[in-house]
């Protein structure tokens, strides 16, 4: 079929129950009704000749032929959206929406700051924050347009990912109040002594990889635990003798609000850089520039 026979309007309701696998999520999502969703998918399906969807459980399952589409449905889709863009951004009166993939230490350390620059400076804008413990699921938010920005420690980012480094964050040593530890002069022992909750949900690196051998000290904790976030792991260090890496800026928020204590080390852990990751489709955007200039400038002051 020719392109110009084609409600273009319809593709957008493909890739929505495509992407939700349910029709009353994605009727919600595009602010339609149900029949309306219903109603579009039938429209494309005679227009195409070909079935789209077909019914399973509470939802719909895709077929063969609306997997081999989607990809380049999305992708035509995002072109499409990016050429519509404004040629400017009024941060005054937009209402744009942006996602913001974070872990729980750039939700905590990075985002109330930006949060009030975009709220004193552009009151319509809003952020959505959405988290990821997948690395492969990054780049592939970024590129289909599932999330504006990532921030955080994420030097695995390749591809046509781009980035800005915002700060170096260096790491310390959390143990509950009154640990045996901080009586003790075991120096970079302690860091094999006691068992470790380790969090590092992307599993890139570990914080003492860097002290591997100091001082004829083979450096190989006993990670006890594998947790996804730093709340986690401050609840099971509260009533044990566990310990765990923590970056700097968050261990002061903990520090000040929970009962633990910074266990001195003789030589400081890796530091990480943090920074902000962005597909190379949105760079040229607007709107994307905009949020990015002010996440950079409220970095500057940390």
């Amino acid at each position: 079929m020719e392109l110009h026979q084609l409600d273009l309007n319809l593709l957008r309701v493909f890739d929505v129950v495509y992407a939700q696998s349910n029709l009353s999520k994605a009727a919600k999502e595009l602010g339609i009704s149900q029949s309306a969703v219903s109603n579009a998918l039938g429209r494309l399906r005679d227009a195409l000749g070909q079935p789209l969807f077909v019914r399973a459980g509470q939802g719909v399952v895709a077929t063969t032929y609306a997997d081999s589409i989607a990809p380049q449905v999305r992708q035509a889709l995002g072109l499409l959206q990016s050429a519509l863009q404004e040629a400017s951004f009024n941060y005054r009166l937009s209402n744009r929406r942006f996602t913001l993939i974070c872990s729980d230490y750039s939700a905590a350390v990075v985002l109330p700051a930006v949060m009030v620059r975009v709220q004193q400076l552009a009151p319509g804008v809003t952020l959505h924050v959405v988290a990821k413990h997948d690395s492969g699921d990054f780049a592939a938010a970024l590129a289909k347009g599932e999330a504006d920005l990532a921030i955080g420690g994420l030097p695995f980012l390749t591809g046509p990912t781009r980035q800005q480094r915002l700060f170096d964050e260096s790491m310390v040593l959390l143990g509950r109040r009154q640990h045996p530890a901080a009586r003790s002069r075991l120096g970079l022992q302690v860091l094999n002594r006691y068992p470790h909750v380790l969090v590092n949900p992307y599993g890139h690196w570990l914080p003492w990889e860097q002290l591997k051998e100091k001082d004829g000290v083979e450096i190989e904790p006993h990670i006890a635990v594998r947790v996804p976030t730093y709340l986690a792991a401050l609840l099971l260090l509260e009533h044990s003798d566990y310990l765990t890496s923590c970056p700097k800026r968050l261990a002061n928020l903990l520090l000040a609000r929970f009962p633990l204590m910074e266990i001195k080390l003789p030589m400081p852990l890796a530091d990480i850089p943090v920074g902000q990751y962005w597909h190379e489709r949105a760079h040229e955007d607007p709107g994307h520039q905009w949020l990015r200039q002010q996440v950079h400038e409220v970095c500057l002051g940390m």
